[in-house]
This record gives C-alpha cells, sequence and structure tokens, in this order.
C-alpha cells in the first residue's frame, strides 16, 4: 500500500491508507469532520465571523450564547462518534476475520432476506435455523 503523505504512513483518524491524503496527515473522509471540529469550537454570536459552517437556517432560534453552546456540544458529539465509526471500521476491514464475524454477517443477510421476500423462504429460515444452532 502507499503512504498517505510525506509525513504519515496512514490518515491520523482512522489508519486508513485507501483513501488520498488531504492535509495535515487526514484522509479525505477524516479531514472534512476535524475541520468542522476546529470550525465549531470558535462559533460565538458575538462575532459573526466565527460562525463558518454554522447551520444558516439555524441561526434565527439559537438567540443566546448558551444555546449556541448546548448545539456546539451535540455537534461535537455527532462528529466525534462519526470520527469514531470511521476508525472502527478500517480497524474491522484490517483485522482477521474469524467464525463469529461471518456467522453475525450471516444473521443479518437471512433477516435481510425474510424481511424482503414476503411468505418467508424455507431456504432462508433453514439457514438462520443452522447459523442459530451454532450458538449451543
Amino acid at each position: 500500500m502507499k503512504a498517505c503523505s510525506r509525513k504519515h504512513k496512514s490518515c491520523a483518524n482512522c489508519r486508513t491508507d485507501r483513501y488520498q491524503h488531504v492535509a495535515r496527515g487526514f484522509c479525505t473522509r477524516c479531514y472534512p469532520l476535524v475541520r468542522r471540529l476546529e470550525q465549531l469550537s470558535n462559533w460565538d454570536l458575538s462575532n459573526p465571523e466565527s460562525m463558518k459552517g454554522f447551520p444558516p437556517g439555524l441561526l434565527p432560534f439559537l438567540q443566546t450564547q448558551a444555546e449556541v453552546e448546548a448545539f456546539k456540544v451535540d455537534a461535537k458529539e455527532q462528529i466525534q462518534s462519526r470520527l469514531n465509526e470511521l476508525r472502527t471500521r478500517e480497524e474491522k476491514l484490517n483485522s482477521e476475520i474469524n467464525g463469529i464475524d461471518i456467522k453475525y454477517q450471516l444473521v443479518l443477510n437471512c433477516i435481510s432476506l425474510r424481511n424482503k421476500i414476503s411468505g418467508h423462504s424455507q431456504l432462508t429460515t433453514y439457514i438462520f435455523q443452522i447459523v442459530m444452532l451454532q450458538n449451543t
């Protein structure tokens, strides 16, 4: 695999080398999220220039800095959650596959098929039962 950049072998957040490097060691998926985190930490109602990246439709509804702070906390949690999800996904893609991973995917596929096929296909039900019997 190729290096993410000259200074970084992989993304500083998700550790992938599958996506192009954008800036400061982050890939194309992580950098916009990191940038957004930096922007929202500077939001201040008294300084309109600091409101970069703030959803313009929400501005009339937030009257006080305390309301903006509450919004910042929620937005930060969501962005951090997405960054963690990207990291976890890459860890999963780069780790060894074991039996429980295959079983989990089979169960998800069976549930998906059962929901799509009206009248519950016998084959899908049979496969689901086999997978579930492996628990014992």
